[in-house]
């Protein structure tokens, strides 16, 4: 059968508008994330959106591909459909004119469906279940998530979204280890322990959304921010738990102006009461960055961030300072009038450049603290910095839908670090920016295949030099650790300390049966080298089935 391909872009523009789902933003999944880039690139952004924060707001969504229709690009039925597929909206197998027993997949992708003018209501299982052997480990893998997904609109301005799920699983060695180095799940919160090896925790995000008019949106609620384009964000990432946070996005003309205020943890709370002793580790962060499209290929984006908290002599946690409530202001300014003691400021820079629709470059330049008087006496410690580069080839050598990315990043000694956990850039005992904390390089490589509609191929490779800590000796890798405990005030340099090496390669082979259901068939390989110990090499070989859930990636 044909398929014209303006008349099929057509149809999914003109059911995307008449959702109105306006408020509300796209959930964090790199697979969807990379399409919408894709898509972005390839229309020359005449949309004029920014995608240096993500999740994507639904609105940008639509108007991309508004902006594409208008514009005349061809987008194959494989990208319309993958596209379609984020949003909830794709023509599929399941549609029909009745839906499943009269009431469920009635648009063809949600389990159950409300479509009123007043009120929309989107309503999806949440399943990831799978198994699979490591080898050389006495245990099996395996991963048991269940929950549910919610989203909706209530008239015409108010959104609200919800994800709840409860997983117990079993994770190959080096992720166990990972959690036994710093008490915490990344990407997660509260855990306990589930028989031996495993871990039993719940997860829960969820917020409401407004907008007072149409250029500002405001979300308040228990979610995740992330900075910048690439696979790792240096200034704000996915790695920490979800956070309570308040945040204002205000778009007009060729600027977005983001502020984010958030109440975070300063260590995770382990296995000790919650009821009792959570609100002693109480701490505050906020953000604020102005993203400009100077061309329509061309963006910049300015950010500083504050994290700031401590404790009473009472053991009760400082509560939130009203001055990094302003919404436009300096931080670093307010830090020096209020003291500098129970508060870290700390400045960024992200640009994205398109030379040409298939080819994007990115990166990101952190700074926490510099001072031009030791800026020539080698390695002083608190030149702290963290830099990210990289690039995104789309359709690589000509090959539809083979693409590729390559990234750098890199950071100095204590970078992340301050005096206390309630100034650290961490949150629920892990890094806010990068998984590795600091003190590290590395190279990141990501070669992206579909051969056909329904199956994805996706290699993810890192390579990362970094040196770690040893005992008392803090050399700066650890943001929970104070910078008051380093070891030298010169000749640091990246990669200090006890050094280690890792190279890892994860292959993800992703069919998609149904609606948002998909089989993953993986192999992840991982060399560990650390000095005067033995190599290690992990193999681990896995099988999952997941509904409305991203596959879970852990490359540290």
């Amino acid at each position: 059968m044909k398929i014209r391909i303006p008349a099929l872009l057509s149809l999914f523009v003109l059911l995307y508008s008449q959702s109105e789902a306006q408020d509300t933003s796209m959930p964090f999944n790199r697979d969807t994330q990379h399409r919408i880039d894709k898509a972005v690139n390839l229309s020359g952004n005449k949309a004029n959106i920014h995608t240096g924060l993500k999740p994507f707001d639904r609105s940008d969504i639509k108007r991309t591909l508004e902006t594409a229709q208008e514009q005349g690009i061809k987008f194959s039925p494989e990208d319309i459909f993958l596209l379609d597929q984020g949003n909830w909206l794709a023509q599929d197998s399941l549609r029909t004119r009745k839906g499943f027993l009269k009431y469920f997949f009635t648009n063809g992708n949600d389990f159950y469906h409300v479509n009123e003018d007043r009120f929309k209501l989107r309503l999806n299982p949440v399943l990831y279940v799978g198994g699979g052997i490591e080898k050389d480990a006495d245990d099996k893998l395996f991963i048991n998530t269940r929950g549910a997904e919610v989203e909706g609109l209530i008239g015409k301005k108010i959104g609200f979204y919800s994800y709840i799920a409860t997983t117990q699983a079993r994770y190959p060695e080096y992720v166990i280890g990972k959690v036994n180095q710093g008490n915490a799940i990344p990407t997660e919160g509260y855990w306990k322990k589930f028989k031996e090896t495993g871990y039993d925790y719940f997860t829960a995000r969820g917020y409401i959304s407004f907008n007072p008019i149409e250029e500002i949106n405001v979300k308040f609620g228990y979610d995740k921010l992330f900075v910048g384009e690439g696979y790792r964000s240096m200034i704000l990432s996915d790695n920490p738990n979800a956070y309570l946070f308040l945040k204002t996005d205000t778009k007009v003309w060729k600027i977005r102006y983001t502020n984010l205020w958030a109440k975070m943890t300063s260590q995770p709370f382990g296995h000790f009461n919650q009821e009792e002793q959570s609100a002693k580790f109480a701490k505050y962060f906020a953000m604020h960055r102005l993203g400009i499209n100077i061309t329509p290929t061309l963006n910049v984006g300015l950010s500083e961030t504050i994290t700031y908290g401590d404790v009473h002599e009472n053991g009760e946690a400082y509560s939130p300072k009203a001055e990094f409530f302003v919404p436009v202001i300096f931080y670093r300014a307010i830090e020096l009038e209020t003291g500098s003691y129970d508060t870290d400021a700390k400045v960024a820079l992200d640009a994205k450049w398109n030379p040409w629709p298939r080819l994007s470059l990115y990166g990101q330049f952190l700074l926490d603290e510099f001072n031009l008087k030791f800026f020539k006496q080698d390695g002083w410690w608190a030149n702290k910095y963290a830099v990210q580069a990289g690039a995104k080839y789309y359709d690589a050598l000509g090959i539809k839908d083979l693409d590729l990315q390559a990234e750098f990043n890199t950071a100095s000694p204590y970078t992340y670090a301050h005096a206390t956990n309630y100034t650290s850039y961490t949150h629920y005992g892990l890094s806010l920016a990068h998984p590795l904390g600091a003190n590290f390089t590395e190279l990141v490589g990501i070669a992206r295949y579909r051969p056909h509609r329904r199956l994805e191929m996706v290699l993810t490779s890192m390579f990362a030099d970094y040196g770690t800590s040893d005992g008392d000796n803090n050399w700066g890798d650890d943001p929970n650790r104070s910078y008051n405990d380093r070891v030298q005030d010169f000749d640091n340099k990246i990669g200090q300390g006890i050094t280690n090496q890792t190279i890892t390669a994860d292959l993800r082979l992703s069919y998609r049966l149904f609606s948002n259901a998909f089989i993953d068939l993986r192999q992840i390989v991982r060399n560990h080298q650390m000095a005067d110990q033995p190599d290690k090499t992990a193999y681990a070989s896995t099988v999952a089935f997941r509904w409305n859930i991203s596959a879970r990636e852990d490359l540290y």
